[in-house]
């Protein structure tokens, strides 16, 4: 069997606002994609700072154990207080340069909403 393709046109009225609101609803579409790209960078670079900061803690627990059975047993009343370091700080600024920022997605939807934003303006 043939089947016959009938066409339907239709008229709109104000062709023009109904575009541009179509345009808006495009570019606030756009911006909350934006936001929810960079919401779960957030979260990924989040999951691996905790990652890190697990693999360090054990290897603190590892050192002190270590460093506990190394050491002489001495009565109480001589105990000193710890003395701070600063390797905590060398820790963190390496923590910052193992976590890789790709971008691609959120550079993808600032290309398209720099597309849609020219339409408007060409519009108004």
């Amino acid at each position: 069997m043939v089947k016959k393709n009938h066409e339907f046109f239709v008229s709109i009225s104000e062709p023009i606002s109904l575009r541009r609101t179509l345009l808006e609803s495009s570019r606030s579409i756009i911006h909350i994609l934006q936001e929810f790209e960079r919401l779960k960078n957030i979260r990924k670079e989040k999951m691996g700072l905790i990652h890190n900061l697990d693999s360090v803690m054990k290897e603190i627990f590892s050192l002190t154990s270590k460093l506990k059975s190394e050491l002489p047993k001495i009565p109480k009343k001589k105990v000193s207080k710890p003395v701070k370091k600063e390797s905590v700080k060398k820790i963190h600024s390496k923590s910052k340069k193992l976590v890789p920022k790709t971008r691609s997605a959120l550079e993808q939807l600032q290309t398209e909403l720099d597309d849609v934003e020219k339409e408007l303006s060409q519009l108004s």
